[in-house]
């Protein structure tokens, strides 16, 4: 008994209580006997409150050997703090650790741990269960919303759920973060993780509630027991079946995945993509080395005659061969000089309506009529004048020969309101075969808008360049001489786009 009182006034004394002097006279002893404290455990569990009331009712006693000021007040609630850290770690606190140093740490500690409680910050509750492909991100998710949630001892309650280490592994060493060296001393028994096993329980259950994934853990809803359920899920979503099927999601990627431009497909979304099979073949315990990785991100950029990525291509495989993440930052920064335009936002590109809008000309050479003309697959222009050189069709949708409806997607190019404004390279994708359809379309309807929207006195006729136009009588024209040519044109040009218009004596070429 009397070396635990020893070594708590060496305790005592670090925190600025005078222990000098006579054992009985001595600040330390009197503070040990007036509050009945028996060893340095008596202050796991105190809270900055409960030491302030100590020194509240040790000072209005009238000790004789003075009062305790407001920085050793401070330094007694680190050493609380402390003492009752290492205890929920399963740690004996030592005189000989509690030094200067542990004290400024623990005062820290102590004051965040303080503005935490008084100000807790509640996570947005994490989505509903996935079981398939994407499990492993679901769950690395919910063991984030873990984290967020203090349990009863202020311990995330993700060390409830915490995956096993393998053999050998030191939390104090081998963790990644002094959040992980505590989420992995925390003991998986006693009355705070029995509470806090409940908890994560109550979490699983509102992920999992109305999904078939419920099932599996419906028997756990008398025991409440939140690290069993998570451990049934993980058997059944990390199991031999699940495991091949990623696997061979991850194998469709790599075998599949290629770049070609920025239009059709970043070079962030395919990197990323790559890097998506990378992390499932981790995950499956699978390693693929950066070497591998690093020559089929090259070997699958198929850039045409871009010298600017070709020369990029070279210089990975030269210098940085075996470092994964520096070659995409790399390949990166050399795509975004290949492409400049392709790298801004969308809205801001160049489109055919922003060309050619208004009353309209042509791309290419294409007439001046409505807001018409443009480019077909051939480099054909519409409607008079030839137009500039046109795109070729890509593989993808086949075309069939009847006259079947075209459908809403052809080679992933949204065509279901095939009078919308197509840019260059979606026009250049549709292909040859479905150019030629939809301008048919198009003409189709255009004549039935004449034959319904124009007057019988008027007339369609050729200008000096041989262009179509609408001549009205000269009585008409005189009293409207903008408007309602304007509006025609504007009728006239409802199919605008890429090779919109045909010349009427011409059939369609694509």
């Amino acid at each position: 008994m009397a070396a635990r009182l020893n070594e708590l006034r060496g305790f005592l004394s670090v925190c600025g209580i005078n222990n000098t002097g006579p054992t009985n006279a001595r600040q330390t002893t009197e503070l040990i006997t007036s509050q009945g404290f028996t060893s340095i455990d008596d202050f796991n569990g105190f809270k900055q409150a409960d030491v302030g009331r100590l020194v509240k009712a040790f000072n209005t006693g009238n000790p004789v050997s003075g009062t305790i000021g407001f920085m050793s007040q401070k330094k007694l609630e680190a050493l609380a703090f402390w003492v009752t850290d290492l205890k929920k770690r399963g740690l004996t606190p030592t005189l000989a650790e509690w030094n200067n140093d542990a004290v400024e740490k623990a005062r820290i500690e102590s004051d965040i741990t303080s503005e935490r409680k008084a100000n807790p910050v509640v996570p947005k509750r994490c989505d509903k269960i996935v079981t398939g492909l994407d499990w492993y991100t679901w769950s690395e998710k919910f063991d984030n919303y873990l984290s967020a949630i203090r349990g009863v001892d202020d311990v995330p309650l993700s060390y409830v759920t915490r995956r096993p280490k393998p053999a050998g592994w030191d939390p104090v060493t081998d963790a990644n973060s002094p959040e992980e060296t505590l989420i992995y001393q925390v003991a998986l028994n006693g009355s705070a993780f029995e509470q806090d096993n409940k908890t994560v329980f109550t979490k699983i259950l509102e992920v999992t509630l109305g999904e078939p994934a419920y099932e599996w853990i419906r028997s756990f809803e008398q025991t409440k027991d939140g690290r069993g359920a998570m451990e049934v899920l993980r058997q059944h979503c990390e199991g031999s079946n699940f495991t091949e099927l990623r696997v061979n999601e991850a194998d469709r990627i790599l075998r599949e995945t290629v770049y070609n431009n920025e239009r059709h497909f970043s070079f962030e979304s395919y990197s990323t993509l790559l890097q998506k099979a990378y992390t499932i073949y981790e995950q499956t315990g699978q390693v693929y080395p950066d070497r591998a990785k690093v020559r089929r991100l090259i070997d699958k950029m198929s850039v045409g005659n871009s010298l600017v990525l070709s020369h990029a291509k070279e210089h990975v495989i030269d210098n940085m061969p075996n470092d994964w993440v520096q070659a995409v930052n790399y390949m990166k920064t050399k795509v975004a000089q290949a492409f400049p335009g392709a790298q801004a936002p969308r809205s801001t590109r160049r489109f055919v309506n922003e060309v050619n809008g208004g009353r309209g000309r042509g791309r290419g050479r294409g007439g001046r009529f409505g807001r018409g003309g443009g480019r077909d697959g051939r480099g054909r222009g519409n409607y008079g004048g030839r137009g500039g050189r046109g795109g070729r069709g890509g593989r993808g949708t086949p075309c069939p020969d009847d006259d079947s409806a075209i459908p809403k997607s052809i080679n992933g190019i949204n065509t279901a309101n095939i009078f919308r404004n197509f840019d260059d390279w979606e026009w250049a994708t549709l292909g040859p075969d479905w150019k030629r359809r939809i301008i048919a379309r198009r003409e189709a309807a255009q004549q039935r808008d004449k034959s319904r929207h124009v007057s019988e006195t008027s007339t369609w006729k050729r200008d000096q360049n041989g262009n179509p136009k609408l001549d009205k009588p000269d009585d008409t024209a005189s009293n409207n001489t903008n408007g309602e040519s304007e509006a025609k044109g504007g009728t006239a040009g409802r199919g605008f786009g890429r090779g919109a218009y045909y010349d009427f004596n011409k059939p369609g070429r694509g």
